[in-house]
């Protein structure tokens, strides 16, 4: 199946959209692999190209790959030419041309997921489609018919009232021109037919009897007759066959797909085949929708069960690549998951903000008995770490008893000021410290000695030649 390259931005949307993204370094021919395989910069240069994970559908024991198809009619380009999945020749999808007159029909086929871009992936989309149904994909070989002269054909005929079916198996029952011609004097006059069912019988009778009988009495040879042209009840029966044996909608709708532009179908096994089609599209819709609400069901009794954050998101993972499931569904999922994930966390996030509290109140106490400003001061060192909302009650009691230990002080000696301070403050730790200081002294030479604080900072952090540590 084709692979579509995505750059990183690409890459990293899909990736928020909850699908699954692998990845490979430019200009290797090594196979894309899982993001954990690679740093987490890959998204920030251009050494890096991205793929969607291919999608892949459990039937029975096998693992098939979900094709790719295309998800929106604004995705069409005009005059380009688009493949769906041909049931009955799995190796030759339909191709259809993407114009004003198509228009309807491609709607239809990209609602139902059955329009792609390439050749493989509609070949592709086919086979799963009869591996789903356990079909076989081996190749059968073709067998020789021998034609016997003057043999009657096996008539199949529809359904016991099926009138025209009726008079289509006595025309294959004529042999003489007697024959030929009462059951043309029969189709004439039968009131029950109309003008175009009468042409499809004659046209019938026509193809029956096209064939050339030449018998030599001295040698009695038989000259083989021209094969038959293929008639619209036995391209009936090969389609209700392959409908009898169909397990999903888009099944269905691949052989609607076939069936309309089959030209050996006369109007009346056309309709009928209509008919069954339709009741076959009411049939899967209701099992397809029974199916979905009992996997969602599923889904959320795993969500429920899950005891750890890791669990859920495993879950979250498995619906989100679930193609089968409406934009609604996927909603609904996604909201039983975040209140679950709230539950999880909440019991962690209570305790964690008792501890702070208890803590807080602590640092703020022994704050407010502070006998130097050293001890005030190195009480920041137990708030490592907080964030900085979380600190800032601590930072303003230490500065409320600075204020006060500045004013009841008594000067013994000459201490070094505190621009001398932080100019000569050996780490980031003590400069810290002497940022706080900076707030009890006054307002109008707060932003000098602020100065000193990021020109000191810039020292430490790189070194006095401006070079990283």
């Amino acid at each position: 199946m084709s692979t579509e390259i995505l750059n990183a931005k690409q890459a990293f949307e899909a990736m928020s959209s909850g699908q699954a993204v692998l990845c490979r370094a430019v200009g290797q021919l090594l196979d894309f692999s899982e993001l954990s395989q690679f740093p987490a910069t890959v998204f920030f240069g251009a050494d890096y190209e991205f793929c969607l994970a291919p999608r892949f559908m459990t039937i029975g024991q096998l693992d098939l790959e979900v094709p790719e198809c295309l998800q929106g009619f604004d995705d069409l380009i005009n005059s380009a030419v688009y493949y769906a999945p041909n049931i009955l020749d799995v190796d030759r999808p339909i191709e259809i041309l993407s114009t004003a007159d198509n228009a309807t029909y491609l709607k239809r086929l990209i609602a139902s997921k059955l329009l792609h871009k390439t050749s493989d992936d509609a070949i592709a989309h086919a086979r799963a489609f009869i591996t789903l149904n356990g079909g076989s994909l081996d190749t059968i070989e073709e067998v020789e018919t021998v034609v016997e002269p003057k043999s009657t054909p096996t008539i199949i005929i529809g359904t016991p009232d099926d009138y025209f079916a009726c008079i289509e198996s006595k025309i294959f029952k004529t042999k003489s021109p007697e024959d030929i011609q009462k059951i043309s004097d029969e189709i004439n006059a039968d009131p029950k037919l109309n003008d175009e069912d009468r042409k499809d019988l004659f046209k019938i009778m026509d193809a029956f009897h096209a064939k050339e009988e030449v018998s030599d009495p001295a040698t009695t040879k038989i000259v083989e007759e021209k094969p038959k042209k293929t008639t619209s009840a036995e391209v009936k029966k090969r389609y209700i066959e392959a409908l009898n044996k169909t397990t999903r909608e888009r099944e269905v709708f691949a052989i609607e797909t076939q069936i309309t532009i089959n030209s050996d179908l006369n109007k009346r096994d056309l309709n009928s085949l209509k008919s069954m089609i339709e009741q076959l599209y009411v049939k899967f819709k209701q099992i397809e929708a029974e199916e979905i609400n009992a996997l969602i069901v599923q889904f959320k009794e795993q969500i429920t069960a899950a005891q750890t954050a890791q669990e859920l998101i495993k879950i979250r993972t498995t619906f989100a690549s679930n193609g089968t499931l409406s934009d609604e569904q996927h909603e609904d999922l996604n909201t039983c998951f975040n209140a679950k994930l709230v539950e999880i966390d909440s019991p962690k996030n209570a305790e964690a903000e008792r501890e702070y509290q208890e803590n807080l109140t602590d640092l703020i106490n022994r704050a407010s008995q502070a006998q130097s400003p050293a001890e005030a001061n190195a009480l920041v060192r137990y708030t490592t770490q907080w964030t900085e909302e979380q600190r800032k009650p601590l930072i303003n009691a230490i500065s409320k008893r600075l204020s006060e230990l500045n004013v009841d002080a008594q000067p013994i000696g000459q201490p070094p000021s505190l621009m001398v301070q932080i100019q000569n403050a050996p780490d980031l730790t003590t400069l810290d410290v002497l940022e706080i200081d900076v707030g009890s002294r006054h307002p109008d030479i707060q932003p000098k000695l602020m100065g000193y604080i990021r020109a000191r900072r810039f020292e430490l952090e790189n070194g006095p030649d401006g070079d990283a540590q």
